[in-house]
């Protein structure tokens, strides 16, 4: 919301739908504006290209190396051939894969966190998880895995970010060993579903 000397701006999407529409639901976007633009270290995208996450890696000093994450879960919706859910059903049959694209989401995510963690990454995840995000169940395996809730910790009352429900869908979950000092979140009558800011933290040192 304003002028920057440094933007950058990594986008994902479902390259395997080949129905040749002008609009496309899903997809993700990470933009980095000011002067953590310029630790970017490349983008990482989901590797099945259905756009259902996309990532940068900020390099910090002592080898201290933060990752920035978004992500799209597809709703559990099957009518329709225009839904995330119809779009990757399609995209993963045509890698000759037959599976629930929810059921494949998450194989495939949990793979991906796992290789980033024993690779010494600290996390920072941003999703539209397209479920209640204050559930026990979704949020075990996070826990798991040393990433903790930052939205719900943070924010006293978080607004509606789904027109059809009151249940929070949106969350964002960090490493332990990150200090955030600052996130917000806009309701979604305002327009922007999800505004992460994150200052003055230790992600690029020790």
């Amino acid at each position: 919301r304003g002028w920057f000397e440094n933007q950058r701006i990594i986008p994902c999407w479902n390259q395997l739908d080949k129905s040749g529409r002008k609009h496309q639901f899903g997809g993700n976007l990470l933009m980095l504006q000011g002067d953590i633009a310029l630790r970017a270290m490349g983008a990482d995208h989901d590797t099945r290209r259905l756009g259902r996450w996309t990532s940068t890696k900020l390099q910090g000093k002592n080898n201290c190396n933060t990752r920035l994450v978004s992500v799209y879960v597809p709703n559990n919706s099957r009518y329709g051939n225009q839904t995330v859910y119809s779009q990757h059903l399609a995209g993963l049959l045509s890698l000759g894969i037959i599976a629930n694209p929810l059921e494949r989401f998450w194989e495939d995510f949990w793979d991906q966190i796992d290789t980033w963690l024993e690779a010494g990454e600290q996390l920072i995840i941003g999703g539209d998880w397209n479920t209640n995000v204050q559930d026990e169940g979704f949020l075990l395996p996070f826990r798991q895995r040393g990433l903790y809730p930052v939205l719900s910790t943070s924010v006293i009352t978080p607004p509606e970010t789904n027109s059809r429900g009151s249940n929070p869908i949106d969350e964002i979950f960090a490493s332990s060993t990150i200090d955030i000092s600052q996130c917000d979140i806009d309701d979604f009558l305002r327009g922007l579903l999800f505004r992460k800011v994150v200052r003055r933290s230790n992600l690029v040192s020790t």
